[in-house]
């Protein structure tokens, strides 16, 4: 206990003051989060309705970008822990990075399971879910393999968004900091983001234990990956798996809201 105390003593003024600094944006983004956590889902659809990609897209990302104008006070149990843990992880992120040894077998097989959550894997694997669902008049393959296309699209522009808001230097910069605003692309993780957005989608439309077990394991062995083969400071991983599993979430329940509601 005591040794973990003197490791909170020795963050370094500046780590503090970058906090500080980055707290309204990290405050939005909690905010934005946890809104998105409170939709609950209906059952399931019994069938797939006609959708406009580009249309869905925008209606999606207004409903993203104005969600933390909605929040309640009943949301602080989410915002509080969620907003806390990010908090800590980029007071510690340089060290626990830099507690990572060199290993060539550790980085080798981080950079392996790290090509699950590039974009050609999920938007690849996504596309051939609706591709086989609707060749073999699959409804449910299909539904979930176009959500998840419009989930990963939804998401990929937020990250891209957060990364050049934020700029932040990833573990392997020279002076291994995680410096917001100094040009760099970690925050947040985008492989996080695009593993934990796909396999909300599948976890949520089928809703099976082992499904959920396979599809968030995979996610979870990404996320790991991203950090352990120093790509990405820890927060930068929790943060990227959130978004990604809210926003997944989020895409589920609209659609099967709107086909409830359609007459």
């Amino acid at each position: 206990m005591s040794y973990i105390l003197v490791r909170f003593r020795n963050i370094r003024v500046g780590t503090v003051m970058r906090i500080r600094n980055i707290s309204p944006l990290l405050l939005s983004l909690t905010l934005g989060c946890t809104t998105l956590a409170q939709t609950v889902l209906p059952e399931a659809p019994s069938q797939t309705q006609d959708h406009n990609i580009v249309r869905d897209i925008a209606i999606d990302q207004k409903t993203v970008w104005t969600a933390p104008a909605h929040v309640h006070k009943s949301d602080l149990k989410w915002i509080l822990p969620l907003g806390a843990a990010t908090a800590a992880l980029i007071a510690t992120d340089r060290h626990t990075s830099g507690a990572l040894g060199p290993s060539e077998i550790r980085q080798d097989i981080s950079d392996g399971v790290s090509h699950l959550g590039a974009a050609y894997s999920t938007f690849g694997a996504s596309g051939l879910m609706w591709a086989v669902g609707r060749w073999n008049h699959k409804e449910r393959l299909q539904r979930t393999g176009y959500e998840s296309l419009e989930a990963l699209a939804d998401s990929s522009i937020v990250v891209l968004a957060l990364k050049t808001a934020t700029n932040r230097q990833r573990p392997t910069s020279d002076d291994h900091d995680g410096a917001f605003w100094e040009g760099g692309k970690s925050f947040p993780s985008g492989h996080a983001v695009s593993s934990w957005t796909m396999a909300s989608v599948v976890a949520h439309e089928y809703r099976s234990p082992w499904i959920e077990v396979a599809a968030y394991g995979t996610a979870s062995a990404v996320s790991v990956a991203r950090f352990t083969g120093k790509n990405h400071f820890a927060s930068d991983v929790l943060v990227g798996s959130a978004v990604g599993y809210l926003i997944g979430r989020f895409v589920v329940h609209r659609h099967h809201e709107d086909t409830v509601q359609s007459p």
